[in-house]
């Protein structure tokens, strides 16, 4: 018997929060393979575009917040207990719901203050553990019009 999530809990830092507080983002299971640093608005791959420009998405989505903080934590269960049950992760991605100008940015996991990386908190059963490392990154925010 795999794994059964009943809570998961991603919290990304906005670095720029005082600026951006109480915006709404959305986050979206991405669907195609891509490598972070390769992905740009085109190209999921080096020379591979996307199926469609800006991202390959299911278009089911979470709707996100950033508290007054303008930190995002988003409850993200659904596709994490996919990818313990064996379906592959791509990542997640993030768009907000205008094209303002207004750029967000968000704390990665080398960011030099070491309380403001992003966190995954997972509650659950867990039989064993999974067969490779789960990493849900936050890879960029695009603007959807």
């Amino acid at each position: 018997m795999g794994a059964t999530l009943t809570k998961a809990e991603y919290f990304a830092h906005h670095s720029s929060s005082a600026a951006y507080p109480n915006r709404t983002i959305y986050a979206h299971s991405v669907t195609n393979s891509n490598l972070e640093l390769q992905a740009t608005w085109n190209s999921r791959l080096t020379g591979v575009s996307w199926d469609t420009p800006g991202g390959d998405y299911e278009e089911k989505s979470i709707i996100l917040h950033t508290d007054s903080n303008g930190d995002l934590p988003f409850n993200c269960i659904s596709p994490i207990q996919r990818y313990l049950n064996g379906e592959p992760n791509y990542g997640i991605l993030l768009i907000t719901p205008t094209s303002d100008s207004q750029a967000y940015q968000f704390a990665t996991s080398s960011y030099f203050i070491q309380s403001q990386r992003p966190t995954l908190h997972l509650t659950g059963y867990f039989p064993a553990p999974p067969s490779s490392p789960i990493y849900f990154h936050l890879p960029r925010i695009l603007h959807h019009t």
